[in-house]
This record gives structure tokens, sequence and C-alpha cells, in this order.
């Protein structure tokens, strides 16, 4: 099973997204702020993050930002922008190695969807890597 952290601070928008990444069979754990998926990513690791830039506290550019910091194993991550559409968020984003970054809101997208083709794409890299 894939163990998912989520952090948005409107949590009342992602729970119909949570039942059914959980009928899909992911494992998935809400954060309200940046500050505890920090301090959950310092005891346990994900298969994958996703996160909104708009956060209260530290940003989720802020957050990406110090994720090597605070976990040594490396799994995607999917910042979803939100209001921040313009290009130059996106090339921040990828500068941080964000693997995915999604514009619109968490209420837009096929959330099950960009969870399973990241995560798909994310173990076939890993897979060639060892090869």
């Amino acid at each position: 099973m894939k163990h998912l952290f989520i952090c948005h601070d409107q949590q009342g928008q992602i729970a119909k997204h949570q039942f059914e990444l959980e009928q899909a069979g992911y494992e998935v754990r809400l954060f309200r702020s940046g500050g505890d998926l920090v301090r959950a990513l310092a005891k346990e690791t994900p298969d994958l993050v996703m996160l909104d830039v708009l956060l209260e506290g530290k940003n989720g550019f802020e957050i990406c930002a110090g994720m090597d910091l605070i976990t040594t194993r490396r799994f995607p991550v999917v910042l979803v922008g939100g209001i921040y559409r313009r290009p130059a968020f996106r090339q921040e984003a990828q500068r941080l190695g964000v693997t995915e970054f999604v514009d619109g809101t968490f209420e837009d997208m096929d959330l099950l969807g960009t969870v399973s083709r990241v995560l798909d794409a994310f173990d076939e890299g890993v897979q060639q890597e060892a090869a």
C-alpha cells in the first residue's frame, strides 16, 4: 500500500479526494500546515507528498526547498499552484526539484489520476536507475 502525505490548510476541500484515494488503495495522511508536514517527514517517509503552494506559515515553495534537509530518501513531490499559475512559479518548482507542478486547485484537478501517474513514472525511473 502506498502512503501519501497531503498538505492543505482547508481540509474540507480534500475530504472527497481522501475518500477516493483510500478507495483506490492508498493510505492518506492529511496535514493542515507546512509545520505539521515537516515534523512528520522528519519521522516518516511517504511514497508521495502533495502540497498546496498557499499555506499558513511556510508556503509550499519554502517547504520544498527544505525537504532535502529533513529526509534522506527521495520521493515524488506534487505542488499544487492554486492561484500561482504564472510560468515563473512553474520554473521555481522545477528548480526546487518538484516532480510535478499542477496549475489550478485541488478542487479542479483529477487527484487520483495525478497521484497514479506520478507514482508510476517515479517507480519506473527508480527501476531504470537500479538496472
